[in-house]
C-alpha cells in the first residue's frame, strides 16, 4: 500500500512539473524588411522564451545567426545585391519549439536604363530632332549636360521600352562636339549616354596641270577625309596618296575633311589655284 502511495505521489509531482512549464512564445520584428538592390546586412529582433533557430528559403538571403538562446535577441542576415531587372522576395522562418514566425525580405529591383543603340551615339552636323530608344524598368528623368545649349531634351519620362526625343542645333563649326545625357531615378544616377555631333565638312580645292599629283598633307586628331581627283575618281585620304592622270589638262582636286586642323602643301609647282575659303 505504501508503495502504491509513493508511486502516486511521484506521478503527481511529475504532472505538476509539466503543468508548470510555460508555453513557448516568439516575436520577431520587423515582420517585413525592405532592402535596396545593393543588398547589405539586416538585423532582426527576436524575443523568445526558449532557444530558437532561423533559416532562409532563398540562396540570396544568408542567415548569419542560425540559432540563439532565449536571452539572445539579435538575428543577423545578409542580403546579396540584386542584378536583376525585377524585384524579388524571400522568407526567413524563425522557430521556437512549436511556434514559428516568418519574416518577409523584399528586395527592390536594380534600376536600369539600357540604350538600344549603345552608350555612344553620333549625329551629323545639321540641326535635327532625333529619338533614342532605351530599355528600362523604372520611371526616369533625363537631362543633357553640356558646356553650351546645342542639345536639348524634349521628352523626359518613360517606362519599359521608351523613346527620348532630342533637339540638336546645327553645328556651324568644323569641330566635333559632345554632350552627356544623364538618366536619374528619384535623384540618383542610373545611366549615361554620350552624344556626339560632327562638325560641318571642311573642304578646299587645288587646280593643277600635272600628270601626277600628291595630295596635300592634312593634320588633326581624329581627322578623316576623301580626295576627289578631278577626273571622276576618288580615294580615302592617306598622307602618301599620289594620283596619275592619263591625259594632260587642268584638274581640280577637291578634298573634303572632318576634324582637320591644318593643311600643308609645300610643293606648288604646276599649281594654278588654291581655294581654302571653306577650310
Amino acid at each position: 500500500m505504501k508503495k502504491i502511495i509513493a508511486i502516486s505521489a511521484l506521478w503527481a509531482i511529475m504532472l505538476m512539473s509539466f503543468s508548470c512549464k510555460k508555453a513557448p512564445s516568439l516575436t520577431v520584428s520587423p515582420a517585413t524588411c525592405e532592402v535596396t538592390s545593393d543588398g547589405g546586412t539586416v538585423q532582426l529582433t527576436v524575443n523568445a522564451n526558449y532557444p530558437w533557430s532561423a533559416e532562409s528559403d532563398a540562396d540570396w538571403v544568408r542567415v548569419v545567426t542560425k540559432s540563439g538562446a532565449a536571452e539572445e535577441t539579435v538575428l543577423n542576415i545578409v542580403v546579396s545585391g540584386n542584378e536583376l531587372p525585377d524585384g524579388r522576395e524571400a522568407n526567413v522562418t524563425v522557430t521556437c519549439e512549436s511556434v514559428m514566425q516568418t519574416v518577409k525580405i523584399v528586395q527592390r529591383l536594380k534600376p536600369m536604363v539600357i540604350p538600344v543603340d549603345g552608350k555612344e551615339i553620333s549625329f551629323g552636323c545639321e540641326a535635327q530632332v532625333a529619338e533614342i530608344e532605351v530599355n528600362t524598368n523604372i520611371d526616369f528623368e533625363v537631362e543633357a549636360s553640356s558646356s553650351d545649349s546645342w542639345l536639348k531634351v524634349l521628352s523626359t519620362k518613360g517606362l519599359r521600352t521608351a523613346k527620348v526625343t532630342l533637339s540638336l542645333e546645327e553645328n556651324e563649326t568644323f569641330s566635333l562636339r559632345e554632350a552627356t545625357l544623364k538618366f536619374t531615378c528619384d535623384g540618383a544616377a542610373v545611366s549615361e549616354i554620350y552624344v556626339k555631333q560632327a562638325g560641318r565638312p571642311q573642304s578646299f580645292t587645288v587646280v593643277h596641270s600635272l600628270n601626277s599629283f600628291k595630295v596635300p598633307s592634312l593634320f588633326g586628331f581624329g581627322m578623316t577625309a576623301t580626295v576627289f581627283w578631278g577626273d571622276g575618281s576618288s580615294e580615302v585620304y592617306d598622307n602618301d596618296l599620289v594620283h596619275s592622270y592619263t591625259t594632260e589638262g587642268l584638274y581640280e582636286v577637291r578634298v573634303e575633311a572632318t576634324q582637320a586642323s591644318s593643311v600643308s602643301m609645300p610643293d606648288m609647282v604646276g599649281v594654278k589655284k588654291v581655294d581654302l575659303t571653306s577650310f
